[in-house]
């Protein structure tokens, strides 16, 4: 597989690039500790070579009040924290997320 790197638009740091290598396959969690899902795929603005999402699948259903789990949904990238190891996001709900 190719990786591609881009520019991370969401961590400030001298080195803000993330390949998508890093990314692929990582889960996600909430600031609070609870399980998300895992990263499929990167929603890229090719214009600018920004991240600007995250497709995430697997999803915790326990996230969601709702009768229907969504199978995938995206994360904007601005809500990333931390890209390194462990993909930490601001509070997921329904509301708040873009389901695919």
């Amino acid at each position: 597989m190719k990786t591609k790197q881009v520019q991370s638009s969401a961590i400030e740091s001298e080195d803000d690039t993330a390949t998508s290598e890093q990314l692929l396959g990582q889960e996600v969690f909430s600031r609070t500790g609870k399980k998300v899902g895992q990263v499929q795929d990167l929603v890229v603005d090719f214009n600018t070579q920004k991240i600007d999402g995250l497709l995430v699948t697997n999803v915790n259903p326990d996230l969601f009040t709702q009768d229907s789990v969504p199978n995938k949904f995206v994360i904007p990238y601005s809500w990333v924290q931390d890209a390194d190891s462990i993909v930490i996001t601001v509070p997921i709900s329904a509301e708040r997320v873009n389901f695919k």
